[in-house]
């Protein structure tokens, strides 16, 4: 009898990241996944233990894709600097949730849900790239790119700005109809989740984040009035209250 397919496995993951944005890991259906791609429901049982064992290998081929091309794209700026790959991982996790927002999205759905599969493997996986964030973070600071202040911080202004739209964009397809505030989505998309909206937003947050006082984009204080002066017996000044008018 000839063996089965060994591509069959992965068409069955392919078919089941096609409907994680309609269903959630919660709602996926082995039968559906099957259909899907095309294939007998015994060849499922044949590749798979179990629903568990499957929702494993989908999580993990959709976040091996993205920290295969995060990794390989700080591979190749090795010789840049800290600022310039911090920058370009924010660019490729930003892409990556942009490009796949309605997995995202159901993700988090599932993990507000209370699903513990979900939860157990983001719990696993999520520190990869938080290691490698908080690393640039840090090399950044002690060179001078990023003031010094507590990395959660630099995370807090960096994420909202940079990351936290691609995300967004998918919430407004799916809640607003048409053209939000008079805007049609298409310009929206333009406007925030484009590659170079992606890069001004990092460089904008990356030039905050490293101005410091004394540094000419500080703001200085007002210029104070001359004191007038005049002196009190042998050593005692005394300072006067400017004229009318002096400020």
């Amino acid at each position: 009898m000839p063996r089965p397919s060994k591509h069959t496995d992965e068409a069955l993951v392919r078919a089941a990241l096609e409907l994680l944005p309609l269903t959630g890991v919660s709602g996926l259906k082995v039968r559906a996944v099957a259909a899907r791609a095309g294939v007998n429901l015994g060849m499922f049982h044949y590749h798979f233990r179990g629903k568990r064992e499957f929702t494993r290998r989908v999580l993990a081929a959709f976040y091996g894709g993205f920290f295969s091309r995060l990794s390989g794209e700080l591979a190749a700026l090795e010789e840049k600097s800290p600022r310039e790959r911090l920058k370009r991982a924010l660019i490729v996790i930003a892409c990556f949730i942009r490009d796949n927002r309605g997995v995202v999205l159901s993700l988090l759905r599932d993990v507000i849900d209370g699903n513990r599969e979900v939860a157990a493997f983001l719990r696993e996986h999520f520190p990869r790239h938080a290691v490698i964030l908080v690393g640039l973070i840090r090399e950044c600071q002690k060179k001078g790119f990023i003031r010094p202040m507590p990395v959660p911080v630099v995370i807090a202004m960096l994420a909202p700005n940079v990351v936290s739209p691609a995300a967004g964009i998918g919430i407004l397809e799916r809640v607003a109809a048409g053209t939000p505030l008079g805007i049609p989505l298409a310009l929206f998309r333009s406007m925030l989740v484009s590659e170079k909206a992606f890069e001004e937003r990092a460089e904008l947050v990356l030039k905050a984040l490293a101005a410091r006082p004394g540094r000419s984009d500080a703001v200085a204080p007002p210029p104070r009035a001359p004191q007038r002066t005049f002196r009190q017996g042998r050593n005692v000044t005394v300072a006067l209250p400017p004229r009318d008018g002096a400020r």
